[in-house]
């Protein structure tokens, strides 16, 4: 559909327009995302993956391609699309301000631990944090060094690659505080890191904006208008998956504000109220928890640290949840 692939490891590359390309892990679930690769007279990685074994899968795809690695966008702060950073650490990497406080929001050294105690001392773990570390396991943690971006914008920033326009356009908070597009306006192409999850449930954070991420969607669909979307997470998409994720949105803001007026405070019950057959075939859709919990949050005005505890605790109460009620 959008031209020839290489399979390569756990990365595919598709060749969306000459020399444009989009980097999709081909496993689902947490922590596989996605990436770009630009290779005009001046080239630009979008995003480095979640460890150095997939970070060096993009590097060796780079260097088939090309000489010399120009830039490195982060989308984001998410470890999923910036612990490969260090395999790119002599390059210039560019990100949105937020990005140098809020990536201490994710430590690998954490997920290094609970991955060894799952496998050494999994009593000592709940489910979620079982289940996490069941689905972490494909990634190394171990060696893991942050490497922050070294150029850094507030709102925009136009890139000239001398053949190609190329736009970072900052549309946080929604997912994060940083978020931002990769929008190269001559091909109708948008890299839309974690603002566009195909067919994956999204996660909005404690202390984000749902109604701003609504609002961008908008935005991605009236103004910018693209041809390609490569999303953060999940297939290579179009103005329809987009407005799917903005309808999810949506709906799930609209029945917790209605749920939560009529009395009902506790986002596990909310949660239960809220009929999300339409979205059960995407991806972990008992992260509605996380979305509900935020929501309530952002309603009321309380930005509290986000409380890993208490969302594992609800995610997998609401996946045994699922699983009894829809026979999963």
């Amino acid at each position: 559909m959008f031209g020839k692939k290489n399979h390569k490891k756990q990365i595919e590359f598709i060749e969306l327009k000459k020399d444009i390309y989009a980097c999709l892990t081909i496993e689902s679930g947490i922590g596989w995302s996605n990436s770009g690769f630009i290779n005009k007279k001046k080239s630009v990685l979008v995003d480095t993956m979640y460890d150095v074994q997939l970070a060096n899968e993009l590097k060796d795809f780079v260097n088939s391609k090309t000489s010399n690695l120009d830039y490195v966008i982060n989308t984001h702060y998410n470890g999923d699309v910036m612990w490969g950073n260090q395999v790119f650490e002599d390059n210039i990497i560019i990100g949105h301000e937020s990005i140098l406080e809020d990536y201490k929001l994710e430590n690998p050294i954490y997920f290094n631990k609970l991955k060894e105690t799952a496998k050494n001392n999994p009593k000592e773990l709940n489910r979620q944090e079982l289940f996490l570390a069941q689905n972490l396991e494909p990634f190394d943690f171990s060696n893991i060094k942050i490497v922050l971006p070294n150029i850094t914008f507030k709102k925009r920033m136009t890139m000239d690659l001398e053949d190609l326009k190329c736009e970072i356009i900052h549309v946080g908070p929604a997912h994060t505080r940083g978020d931002s597009l990769v929008w190269l306006p001559d091909e109708k192409i948008l890299f839309a890191g974690d603002i566009v999850f195909n067919k994956y449930t999204p996660i909005f954070w404690v202390g984000r904006s749902v109604n701003n991420w609504i609002e961008k969607l908008d935005f991605i669909v009236n103004k910018l208008k693209p041809e390609i979307v490569v999303p953060g997470h999940g297939p290579i998409c179009k103005i329809k998956e987009v407005l799917d994720l903005r309808d999810y949105l949506t709906y799930t803001l609209s029945e917790t504000l209605t749920l939560y007026n009529n009395g009902m405070k506790d986002p596990l019950e909310i949660c239960k109220n809220i009929n999300i057959r339409d979205y059960l075939d995407w991806v972990q859709p008992e992260r509605i928890y996380i979305n509900v919990y935020s929501m309530i949050k952002e309603l009321e005005k309380v930005k509290t640290p986000f409380d890993f505890k208490e969302i594992s605790r609800g995610v997998d109460l609401m996946r045994a949840y699922f699983d009894e009620k829809y026979n999963r």
